[in-house]
């Protein structure tokens, strides 16, 4: 009776303790696929188990594993219940907004934003951060405490070395445990093979849809132990030497008909934020507006002026994801091949990356970047020296920024002076400037009471009225009247760079489009709804006004085209590729006659594509070696 009294006590804790444990790590699992379907409750989730409770049990298996080491190291199973709770509702609650906002779900990359915390706060509702967090306090406090007196109850006083010893042993199963979780996207085990006997296998090609099929936590596994880019089965440098000939070939045959760029041009490209085209069929259809919010932009698709250009282009990205766009425009390889963001994952890992600012840096030009937010987001400011922009103004650096009337950021026009200041002090020489806005970026809300809108937005009437949760007028009005402010703003730039004296082009594009303001257009059409504008301006003729419908990593290739510019090799292959497979994205390949998921596998350029953006990423770099991105 005298042992019995010694360890049940004890034993009663950790019992307790387990039990606890187990609970917390069920209803996380269920908090986190719950975050896949707002706004509806978490019945849906557990709807989603009741035919399959062996896989809400491997779910749960990964996250009492992941309880247990924290236990170890922590010292204690409720204090670490209550840390891996909160740590996944925060997960869950990031997930639910990038969900809402970008209608996708959160990837293992998608945590290396954590170092871009300070500025990651200022784009959410800081008011539900604050709570969340004042809860989280909350019920780490109430654990630890009762950690506290539970154990002194059960009789649990200081831990021997003998204890220690044995749960660092215990550590050894449960991080092989966990490990073997990272061979759920491996073809060629045994774990990846037994989940495929059940049905599960990784979605890739459509993300919202790995997540919600094979669970919150499996669709996050599958990302976190996929290989980055899949490896062409006919990768090697000869074959990487043979397309390096082809198309060097067809640029000397290009370049013959071609002039010379000029020596002093300014080369401009503009990332205008969230800037969608509101004369769209798929918006007009659906809402009618007091005026026109963007005379200037419909203008320039409607007239024969020799000095601008436009067309449409296919965003990957919907509501965010900007680096990913901008990554594609300013090198021409497509982030559809990555499982990652290029940004955090690929570029900063190079010492350079092919680009047009390090195509113009090579020729003498000067390569700078405006940026009216913080340098550490997306790394831009570890990435852009490895593009071969040398200099870079971020928020801190720009002079007379003014906040937006409608919306939390710096308006275009007041970004834009510092860009024209550029022009003016390098008059005369050739430079490349990268410009990024953030007027238009969500949420869209009226930040000074004064200020009334000039434009109002109504619904027309629907056949089938769309969700409350997928549009929101208050904000698409706000949208509307930021977006006519935008609008005026470019016509003024189109006004001064006719009286520069320096030859002046600039390449305008919206980079997806605004979350939350109609996100039911999207999901009625997803290529339409994915569609922005892009267009040229310039103070000499261009050669066509009329630019084919593309994906962003072929903007600089129809600028080339626009202007009739000799171009390298890799810019030969981009042309071959637009001539078949002008829209490359994650979820649509789109040919020349506009035809969703044609056979592109089949495709020559996209072969050579393909191998070319592995190379580059993933691979040896042989094509850099063999002048690839040269002009011959």
């Amino acid at each position: 009776m005298l042992f019995l009294k010694k360890w049940y006590k004890p034993a009663l804790y950790y019992l307790v303790g387990i039990l606890f444990l187990i609970g917390v790590s069920v209803v996380a699992v269920l908090l986190l696929d719950r975050s896949m379907y707002n706004p509806d409750s978490i019945q849906k989730a557990l709807a989603f188990y009741q035919d399959s409770y062996w896989l809400l049990a491997l779910n749960a298996v990964l996250l009492i594993m992941l309880g247990l080491i924290m236990a170890i190291i922590f010292n204690g199973l409720f204090i670490a219940s209550g840390v891996l709770f909160v740590l996944v509702a925060g997960l869950a609650y990031a997930n639910n907004l990038k969900i809402i906002s970008r209608g996708e779900p959160i990837y293992p990359t998608d945590l290396e934003m954590i170092g871009n915390a300070n500025a990651l706060i200022k784009m959410v509702n800081v008011s539900q951060v604050l709570l969340l967090l004042v809860a989280a306090i909350a019920i780490l406090a109430v654990l630890i405490v009762g950690e506290h007196f539970l154990k002194k109850i059960c009789g649990i006083k200081k831990v021997t070395w003998k204890v220690y010893f044995i749960r660092w042993v215990v550590l050894i199963p449960l991080f092989w445990g966990v490990s073997q979780y990272l061979f759920v996207a491996k073809s060629d085990t045994v774990v990846a093979s037994e989940l495929g006997s059940h049905g599960l296998y990784n979605m890739e090609w459509n993300q919202t849809q790995n997540y919600t099929t094979n669970s919150f936590v499996m669709g996050f596994m599958y990302n976190a132990s996929a290989d980055p880019m899949t490896k062409p089965a006919n990768y090697s440098a000869a074959t990487i030497q043979k397309i390096v000939k082809k198309y060097a070939a067809a640029a000397k045959q290009t370049n013959a008909s071609r002039k010379v760029i000029p020596k002093n041009l300014n080369v401009n490209i503009i990332l205008s934020e969230s800037l969608a085209d509101l004369d769209t069929t798929d918006i007009q259809k659906n809402f009618s507006f007091s005026m026109d919010p963007q005379p200037f932009v419909n203008g320039i698709q409607s007239d024969d002026n020799a000095k601008t250009a436009s067309g449409v282009m296919v965003s990957p990205e919907y509501g965010g994801g900007t680096a990913n766009v901008e990554y594609e425009v300013l090198t021409g390889f497509s982030e559809s091949f990555l499982l990652s963001s290029p940004y955090q994952t690929v570029v900063p890992k190079k010492t350079t990356f092919p680009s047009i600012a390090n195509d113009l840096l090579q020729d003498g030009y000067t390569t700078s970047a405006f940026h009216s937010y913080y340098s550490n987001m997306y790394k831009r400011g570890t990435n852009y020296p490895k593009l071969g922009i040398k200099k870079f103004l971020s928020i801190d650096q720009l002079k007379g920024l003014k906040q937006s009337p409608y919306g939390s950021y710096t308006t275009d026009e007041s970004l834009f002076a510092n860009l024209y200041n550029q022009w003016h002090t390098l008059s005369g020489k050739p430079q490349f400037n990268m410009t990024i806005t953030m007027q238009n970026h969500m949420p869209y809300t009226t930040r000074q009471a004064n200020v009334q809108p000039k434009i109002s937005v109504e619904m027309k009437d629907q056949e089938k009225k769309p969700k409350a949760a997928d549009y929101d007028m208050k904000q698409l009005q706000n949208y509307a009247n930021s977006v006519k402010i935008s609008d005026d703003t470019l016509q003024k730039m189109y006004d001064r760079i006719q009286k520069q004296k320096q030859p002046t082009i600039v390449l305008v594009f919206g980079d997806h489009r605004p979350g939350q303001v109609f996100d039911f257009l999207r999901k009625r059409n997803v290529v339409q709804g994915h569609t922005t504008p892009y267009f040229i301006l310039a103070n000499f003729d261009l050669k066509e006004q009329n630019l084919p419908e593309v994906s962003p990593n072929q903007l600089v290739p129809v600028l080339f085209q626009s202007t009739q510019y000799q171009i390298s090799p890799f810019y030969a292959m981009m042309d071959e590729l637009r001539g078949q497979l002008p829209v490359i994205t994650k979820f649509a390949r789109l040919d020349s006659a506009d035809k969703k998921d044609a056979d592109y596998k089949t495709t020559q350029a996209y072969k050579e594509y393909r191998l070319i953006n592995y190379d580059v990423t993933y691979g040896k770099n042989y094509a850099a070696s063999d002048g690839f991105y040269k002009v011959p």
